[in-house]
C-alpha cells in the first residue's frame, strides 16, 4: 500500500507542475520565478506532511464513524447516502466550508490556535506549491474536521470522493500565482485573488476571507475583502517562522510557551501578526 501512496502522490504532483506553472508564466499575478525563494522548504511539506496527515485522519475519520449513529439520527444519514450525486455534492461542499470557514476563523481568533496557523501564513510569495505550507495540526483542524462532518452525516464514497478531489485542485488554484477572471462569480467561488487577500499584509485585509471554497459565506457573515479597484502586493506575518521543516513542525509549542510565560515579543502578538 506505501508504494501506492507514493505512486499516487508523486503523480498528482507531476500533473500540477504540468497544469500550474505554465499557467503560472501565462498569467501571473506577480512576476517572479518558477524556483522562488523557500519553494524547496514548501516541497517537504508536500512530501512529508502526508506522514502526520493521513494517521490523524484516519483517527478523526474512524471516529466520526463511532459517532455517526450516536450524534445524527439512522434516518438522516441513510437519507444523506442515498442523495443523488447532484445534490449530494453540492450540499457536501457546503458542509465542509461552513466547517472549514468556522474553524479557519477560529484559528485567527484565538491565539492557540493562530500559533499552528501562522505557518500558513509564513508564506511570503504566493503561487500553487505554497498551498502545501501548512502545519499538520493545522491542516487536521481546519481540513480534516470538514471531511469527518461528512463522513458523520453519512454521505456516499463517491461524493466524498468528488468533493474531496474539487477542493484539493482548488485549495491549490487559490494559492497560485495566476490571474483567473471570475467575474461575478468571484463573490461565489473562493479564486485566486479573493484568497490572496487572505494572506495579505494590507491592515484592511487583516482577518478576511476565510472561507475556502464558497466566498459567499464571507459576505454572508460579513468577513469579505474584495477592492475592485487593486490586488495584494505583500503576503506574509511579523515573526519570522523557520525554513527548517522540523524547525517548523515545533514553532507553534516554541510560541505557545512563550504566550503561557508570557514573553512572546510585543512586534510578534496576535494582534499585530500582519
Amino acid at each position: 500500500m506505501e508504494w501506492i501512496d507514493d505512486y499516487l502522490g508523486l503523480t498528482i504532483f507531476v500533473v500540477l507542475v504540468a497544469v500550474f506553472v505554465p499557467l503560472e508564466r501565462l498569467a501571473p499575478f506577480h512576476d517572479q520565478r518558477v524556483l522562488r525563494r523557500n519553494w524547496g522548504h514548501d516541497l517537504s511539506f508536500y512530501l512529508l506532511n502526508r506522514i502526520v496527515v493521513y494517521a490523524g485522519a484516519l483517527l478523526m475519520i474512524a471516529g466520526a464513524l463511532f459517532l455517526r449513529g450516536r450524534v445524527f439520527p439512522d434516518a438522516v444519514t441513510a437519507t444523506v447516502s442515498e442523495l443523488p450525486l447532484w445534490i449530494a455534492v453540492p450540499l457536501a461542499i457546503l458542509v465542509a466550508d461552513l466547517t472549514f470557514y468556522t474553524v479557519h476563523r477560529a484559528s485567527h481568533a484565538f491565539p492557540f490556535l493562530w500559533q499552528f496557523h501562522a505557518v500558513h501564513h509564513s508564506i511570503r510569495d504566493m503561487d500553487w506549491l505554497a498551498s502545501a505550507r501548512v502545519h499538520p495540526i493545522d491542516q487536521l483542524i481546519t481540513t480534516i474536521s470538514g471531511v469527518s462532518l461528512q463522513v458523520a452525516l453519512g454521505f456516499s464514497p463517491a461524493a466524498l470522493l468528488i468533493t474531496g478531489t474539487i477542493y484539493l485542485w482548488q485549495s491549490f488554484a487559490v494559492h497560485s500565482n495566476v490571474r483567473i477572471p471570475l467575474g461575478p462569480l468571484a463573490r461565489i467561488i473562493v479564486g485566486p485573488r479573493y484568497h490572496h487577500w487572505h494572506h495579505s499584509t494590507d491592515p484592511a485585509a487583516r482577518d478576511r476571507n476565510f472561507a475556502g471554497q464558497l466566498a459567499f459565506l464571507d459576505w454572508i457573515f460579513g468577513t469579505a475583502y474584495y477592492p475592485a479597484d487593486r490586488s495584494p502586493v505583500q503576503y506574509g506575518i511579523d515573526d519570522p517562522v523557520p525554513d527548517s521543516y522540523v524547525e517548523t513542525l515545533l514553532y507553534p509549542v516554541k510560541r505557545i510557551k512563550q504566550l503561557v510565560t508570557g514573553t512572546v515579543p510585543e512586534q510578534i502578538r496576535l494582534q499585530d501578526r500582519n
